[in-house]
């Protein structure tokens, strides 16, 4: 299973759809790109800047990222050229139709790579991305 950054923010921090999340990753070998762990750390400082999170939880919910990632609990992809090439390619092959951010490509670039689905991400163009590429796509949770 492969997780985007805002996924795994949701399993390190209570928000709405966190347990649908838990669930499915519960048991699963889960992977993400190396450039998750800058964006969950920003994430988690937003969070706190917003007041959703304390300093103490924030850093308890990055110090549980960091011991996953020790304990091959989430496994990383790293960034090589390679993985920047095939994110330029995916974006190509998405243009127009689908206005790709370069992150989004590269997360897409690296679960190609590690070839571990489903890509789970709740972002609209990466779902619209995957679904071109005919990458296997994790449900949503259902609507409230």
């Amino acid at each position: 299973m492969y997780l985007d950054s805002a996924i795994l923010v949701k399993l390190l921090v209570r928000e709405p759809d966190s347990l649908f999340y838990a669930d499915m990753v519960d048991g699963q070998i889960a992977w993400s790109a190396e450039l998750a762990l800058s964006e969950c750390f920003s994430a988690l400082l937003r969070k706190e800047r917003e007041g959703a999170v304390t300093p103490r939880r924030r850093k308890a919910a990055w110090r549980q990222l960091e011991d996953d990632v020790n304990r091959r609990r989430l496994n990383l992809v790293g960034i090589a050229r390679p993985v920047l090439e095939s994110a330029n390619a995916i974006m190509a092959a998405c243009h127009p139709d689908v206005a790709l951010r370069s992150l989004d490509a590269i997360h897409l670039a690296a679960a190609a790579q590690c070839v571990s689905w489903p890509l789970c991400t709740n972002d609209t163009r990466m779902r619209d991305a995957a679904t071109r590429l005919g990458f296997p796509l994790s449900p949503l949770p259902r609507a409230r």
